[in-house]
């Protein structure tokens, strides 16, 4: 063989060797580098696969990982594991949802072992279980789901007919503390009209209906909903306004059962009228300029004094009003929400992460300022951006979606998964990382991304996502 001859023969060998070695040992590549929604999508598949198979490999079936050690936590059964269920079947991970839900059917939600809160066991567990089963047809989880719910029905044993904030699962029995919020109340009731929807047996929502009306009675001449509560009274026991923490997800519900019942459902129209009065309220008390082409959105203290705050989880409400504005276009809400949602894109970027902070707080020159740094995981911005993308389809939501996932990917990704952050304005992650990666993060954050840039999936006439973004099916459509 000559020298040229042997020369080429080895190139041509070096060469397949090279692309052996990018096939198996892939290169880093950089997030920003990526323009397409296919790329984009594929990488936000594998990270919620690698993810997964962290939670899976280091506490498969237990309640989370922690993302720091890769430690499993545990406190009553498996909030990841059930959390997490409709996403693997919406990213195609049918053989990790066919492992899951064997872990699944080893719990038994009559033989619990300590106490959880009302509200987390609805969204999170039967909500999970809910949509497993209209995504699957699975009837194994809708079993489980009547299991739940029915253990669950103690909990509104009080003499208003509101349920108790927290339940004793060891002795299924509700913890009778007098004291809870608007959300702990009036958060169940989307699962319990869906589980009556499925099951035929209309006591869970009768049980759960109840408490709206019982709200709507007590409600002040001014049509204001307070966040804080009495059990046993019923009354309200507080001042306090918000769409954040406390009463987020009530107003959400009022909405969305719009979606779920049928249009002539007598509740539907009431609980439409609530939330109309809602945000009439809303615009008049908590909504104030900031900046010279922003509007933030408050909240008031136990007194009915307006606090210039903004918490992350009230960054679902542009969502929730382009959703509304689908049901009632003559109320223009999609202005005011997509008015928001402008200033609660740009908050991120006033730390130096490009996570967003827990609290913002403005002043009364309409300055944003990072009140509490901390970041927690939350998915209500992402939440926000999945709306208004769907609602006006304009590229520059799925954009900024993409920017708040590398900020994430650089900032918050760990060996063993995403951890929350201390401190948004110290870029420094082995500083800043806590042992904590929340369920909602895997059932939420990673969904919306996911339908964001594959919007093929759950189209919104006929499906309606609960507070943790399980998807339930509208039965009164095709």
């Amino acid at each position: 063989m000559s020298l040229a001859r042997g020369l080429l023969v080895a190139c041509i060998i070096l060469g397949w060797i090279g692309l052996l070695m990018l096939a198996y040992f892939p290169q880093p590549y950089s997030l920003s580098e990526i323009k397409t929604r296919e790329g984009r999508l594929r990488v936000i598949k594998e990270r919620f696969s690698s993810t997964w198979d962290s939670y899976s490999k280091n506490a498969g079936g237990k309640d989370e990982v922690d993302p720091v050690t890769g430690k499993a936590k545990e406190s009553l059964w498996g909030g990841t594991l059930i959390d997490s269920l409709d996403t693997l079947w919406l990213m195609g991970m049918r053989k990790e949802f066919s492992k899951a839900s064997q872990q699944l059917s080893d719990i038994d939600f009559t033989l619990g072992n300590g106490t959880t809160f009302f509200f987390e066991a609805v969204i999170r567990n039967l909500g999970g279980l809910i949509s497993a089963y209209d995504l699957s047809g699975k009837t194994e989880y809708l079993d489980k789901a009547r299991s739940l719910g029915d253990v669950l029905l103690k909990a509104f044993d009080s003499p208003s007919g509101y349920p108790y904030k927290s339940f004793d699962f060891h002795h299924q029995t509700p913890v009778k503390q007098s004291s809870s919020t608007l959300a702990d109340v009036g958060s169940c009731q989307l699962e319990f009209a869906r589980l009556s929807q499925l099951t035929g047996d209309d006591k869970y929502r009768r049980a759960a209906f109840k408490v709206y009306h019982k709200l709507d009675k007590m409600k002040s001449g001014r049509g204001l909903y307070y966040s804080k509560v009495n059990v046993e009274t019923g009354n309200f026991t507080s001042k306090s306004l918000t769409f954040a923490t406390t009463g987020d997800s009530f107003f959400e519900y009022l909405v969305k059962l719009n979606l779920l019942l049928p249009k002539d459902d007598p509740d539907a129209k009431l609980f439409l009228k609530m939330f109309v009065d809602s945000i009439n309220r809303m615009k008049d008390r908590l909504v104030r300029p900031c900046n010279f082409d922003q509007i933030c959105l408050g909240t008031t203290d136990d007194n009915g004094r307006f606090l210039n705050l903004t918490q992350h989880t009230s960054f679902h409400v542009p969502g929730m009003l382009l959703l509304a504005n689908q049901l009632l276009p003559r109320q223009a809400w999609d202005t005011l929400a997509l008015t928001l949602l402008h200033t609660f894109s740009a908050i991120p970027s006033l730390s130096r992460s490009g996570l967003a902070p827990e609290v913002t707080s403005f002043t009364k020159y309409g300055q944003l300022e990072v009140e509490n740094p901390y970041n927690a995981l939350r998915p209500e911005l992402m939440e926000s951006l999945f709306y208004a993308y769907r609602y006006t389809r304009d590229e520059k939501y799925c954009e900024r979606a993409w920017e708040l996932f590398m900020a994430l990917d650089s900032y918050s990704r760990t060996k063993y998964g995403y951890a929350e952050y201390n401190n948004v304005n110290i870029p420094t992650p082995e500083t800043e990382h806590r042992g904590y990666m929340p369920s909602y993060f895997l059932a939420e954050t990673f969904k919306y991304l996911l339908l964001i840039f594959d919007d093929s999936l759950l189209p919104l006439d006929t499906w309606v996502l609960n507070a943790q973004a399980h998807p339930f099916k509208i039965p009164h459509q095709p």
